[in-house]
């Protein structure tokens, strides 16, 4: 499944069906909504950088884009990197194989 979703969106351009293509002036209701998977998909970077700016540049750019926003960036506690390598380390899933 993962394949195939990954050959869709790599020939869509790094489009979602809904035609987001990156966040607007002001912090929108789905910006909000992707923030927190874009902050999970950086912190598992080091494991496999599952957003490849050269395969997805408009979503790596969106994803960069929210991750510096102060309103994104307090919107978890700060140890919150910690916990989340230490709860994806201790499912001992595919990803933590790499960690």
């Amino acid at each position: 499944m993962y394949q195939q979703f990954s050959a869709d969106f790599s020939t869509s351009g790094g489009r979602l069906a809904f035609g987001i293509t990156g966040s607007g002036p002001s912090l929108s209701l789905i910006d909000t909504l992707y923030s927190g998977l874009f902050m999970r998909l950086d912190l598992l970077k080091p494991a496999r950088d599952i957003l490849d700016a050269s395969r997805y540049p408009r979503l790596a750019a969106w994803s960069q884009h929210l991750l510096g926003l102060e309103p994104v960036q307090n919107s978890v506690v700060p140890e919150f990197s910690k916990m989340y390598i230490g709860m994806v380390k201790m499912r001992e899933g595919y990803i933590s194989q790499s960690m």
